[in-house]
């Protein structure tokens, strides 16, 4: 930054500057953020802040030589420097001889659209009421910043793109390096893009394809069903002693798997399609070889393995359990109320659900997706720690119902 025309940085002048950053936004008039551009709004704010560190420790956080428009010089740069270190943060492995983008107008501009929806919301333009509302930074909308510019495409990526191409380099999700040995619902692997040199291809086939886009075919797919059984959990005993939960039970026994299906879209030209379910083979000595189509989302099942609670609670021992377990049936918690989900079943009726997915990185990634954003909250089960520590964690965070991917 001293290289642009900040003063030498330390911790101390740092955390004034951010104070007084804080402050300005403070004051700063919600309707003008609104309606003026992000760019317009992040210069004003910035040279208002620098104005409020002057004013109260008694000199400017920047090296001003009286040069002409020397001051919003320095605030572009540093905002184009902000968003490009915020954007490489979020890829994981990219080209050895990456380095940031030229400051541009045009890029400027782009450039200041997510970090200040980032910090202050992205506006939104409402049907219902015509006006613009600033909502929330989703992390769809900082991921497209992410891909494009990586590796400076010529269009803007979708919300259904896994995969871009430009110019013999690839910018993709990170889970797709995944896709063979296990998705895992790891926050970092699961929101973090990466970029690779090289083309897309379909076994086969000799053309290059621009990008990868999760495709939907209901026709194709199959609904959850909708079991009327019932599978408690069995924490105790008919003695009532706490017996803990066998491993076997929180696996997936009804043979699933995940398949991915890749083809070239015929809608879109340079465009490959890819479709993912979960199969599940019926017994039918009437139609054998019949399977089930149960659908899997990419997105949902991002979003679920980075916005998702990370069970971490180690502390517990056998005879709390014990009294836990007690507690929880004496309240209602158990029995009915705490059922094993199988895989590709409906979650309906009881109040708290544990997924028959442990082992299977695939599965647990899928049916995260599948059972998030439902209503109840949903947390992950790592590898790592007991499934019954999960529980006691879970009990305690959430009296209303939840959802734990084992």
């Amino acid at each position: 930054m001293k290289s642009f025309g900040w003063k030498d940085i330390d911790s101390t002048r740092v955390d004034r500057i951010i104070r007084c950053l804080a402050e300005i936004s403070e004051l700063e008039d919600k309707e003008t953020n609104i309606v003026a551009s992000s760019l317009a709004c992040l210069e004003k704010m910035m040279r208002s802040a620098a104005d409020l560190y002057e004013k109260q420790f008694g000199s400017s956080p920047l090296k001003l030589t009286g040069e002409k428009n020397e001051e919003i010089s320095i605030v572009e740069f540093a905002i184009h420097l902000a968003t490009e270190a915020l954007l490489f943060s979020l890829c994981e492995e990219r080209p050895a001889r990456a380095v940031y983008r030229l400051l541009e107008p045009f890029l400027l501009s782009r450039n200041a659209d997510p970090l200040f929806a980032l910090a202050f919301g992205a506006p939104r333009y409402s049907i219902y009421d015509k006006k613009v509302h600033k909502g929330p930074c989703t992390y769809w909308d900082l991921r497209q910043s992410v891909m494009q510019a990586m590796i400076s495409a010529a269009e803007d990526p979708g919300q259904s793109d896994l995969a871009i191409c430009e110019d013999g380099y690839v910018a993709y999700q990170g889970v797709l390096d995944h896709v063979n040995e296990g998705i895992p619902t790891n926050k970092q692997v699961a929101g973090s893009i990466r970029v690779c040199p090289g083309w897309l291809k379909l076994r086969g086939r000799n053309s290059n394809y621009r990008k990868l886009v999760e495709e939907s075919e209901p026709s194709l797919l199959s609904s959850r069903v909708d079991d009327s059984r019932t599978y408690p959990v069995e924490l105790l005993s008919p003695m009532g002693t706490f017996q803990g939960i066998p491993e076997v039970d929180s696996t997936d026994r009804l043979g699933i798997s995940v398949k991915h299906v890749v083809r070239a879209s015929n809608e879109v030209a340079g465009s490959l399609q890819i479709l993912t379910y979960l199969s599940e083979p019926h017994n039918d000595p009437v139609n054998p070889g019949t399977i089930s189509r149960i659908s899997a989302n990419w997105q949902l099942s991002i979003c679920a393995a980075i916005f998702s609670q990370i069970c971490e609670d180690t502390t517990v021992r056998t005879p709390q359990l014990q009294i836990l377990a007690d507690r929880w049936n004496k309240k209602g918690d158990l029995g009915e109320n705490l059922q094993w989900c199988h895989v590709g079943r409906e979650t309906r009726g009881a109040k708290c659900w544990i997924t028959t997915t442990h082992k299977s990185e695939a599965l647990r990634f899928f049916e995260a997706g599948n059972l998030a954003f439902r209503g109840n909250p949903v947390f992950i089960h790592p590898p790592t720690v007991p499934l019954v520590y999960c529980i006691k964690e879970v009990m305690e965070k959430s009296q209303n119902g939840w959802v734990l991917i084992a």
